[in-house]
């Protein structure tokens, strides 16, 4: 009561925009999003830094620009996003638990992903030895980061599969999880877009698969198994690609980094390793 008397009267006009964030915030932390969505509003009209009026049917409304109408966008708005999936084995049924607010309807694409350029980028990324490395470029579980981040085109081939589904929002603003249904059943990487209405867009990078690798420890080496994953089978002539990197530290001391120049790089920019890398191949 006494911020709301704050954020109207004149006599505190200078406390009243730090009223209105307490009070928005607090109901936020309640999930009453309705009023904390009033408050954010007031909020922008009062600090006047709301680059449009905020409706919540207009899909066409400019995009937030300031922190305070950034909050209001975030209750009010369409938004979707996708949890993270396990790889999945062909003739499984393939569901994906995407989260979403306020929407009514929402469009799912998938493309295939061409997992060979990725592969070879990995591989070119590490012969090129890198500093500092970046950890996303040489894990392949970031691999759907990695296509994203780098535009996507380049690594998606066809479109395989295009479909809607009708949304049905909670009231107030809530989050609702729902699960999707792709109808692929072929093995691949596969990139699935969901695009709601309002234009926000999630991704997830899918893997379904018609083969497993085992690998067992020997007394001198390693033995691999590549079978079926369906009936466990063995599978004949099958490539390996074995893959290995080390770092070796740079003394700086008795080897200092120079730059095009000639001159001595300084001690806080200077190269602390090279990434060595080895590749194997063998047919099994």
């Amino acid at each position: 009561v006494r911020l709301e008397r704050m954020s109207r009267d004149e006599l505190y006009r200078s406390h009243a925009a730090l009223a209105l964030e307490e009070l928005a915030e607090i109901f936020e932390n309640r999930r009453q999003y309705d009023r904390a969505a009033h408050y954010w509003k007031l909020l922008v009209q009062l600090t006047g830094t709301g680059t449009s009026s905020i409706n919540e049917d207009d899909e066409d409304a400019a995009p937030a620009m300031s922190w305070e109408e950034e909050r209001l966008c975030q209750i009010v708005k369409s938004w979707g996003w996708f949890e993270d999936v396990q790889p999945v084995q062909v003739g499984e049924p393939l569901g994906l638990a995407y989260w979403y607010r306020n929407g009514r309807e929402a469009t799912f694409t998938a493309h295939r992903v061409d997992v060979t350029a990725l592969v070879a980028d990995l591989l070119a990324y590490l012969r090129s030895d890198p500093f500092p490395i970046d950890p996303n470029r040489i894990s392949v579980s970031k691999l759907g980061l990695n296509i994203v981040r780098e535009g996507g085109d380049r690594y998606l081939k066809e479109k395989v599969s295009e479909w809607s589904l009708a949304l049905n929002p909670s009231e107030n603003h809530w989050d609702q999880r729902i699960e999707v249904p792709v109808p692929i059943d072929k093995p691949g990487a596969y990139l699935v877009e969901a695009k709601i209405d309002g234009g926000h867009r999630s991704s997830v990078l899918v893997w379904i698969n018609d083969m497993s690798i085992l690998r067992r420890p020997l007394e001198d080496g390693l033995f691999y198994y590549v079978a079926d994953k369906k009936n466990g089978t063995p599978v004949g002539w099958t490539k390996f690609t074995f893959v290995g990197y080390r770092l070796s530290l740079v003394n700086q001391r008795e080897d200092p980094e120079l730059d095009v120049h000639g001159e001595e790089v300084p001690e806080a920019l200077r190269r602390q390793y090279h990434v060595l890398s080895k590749e194997i191949t063998k047919w099994a």
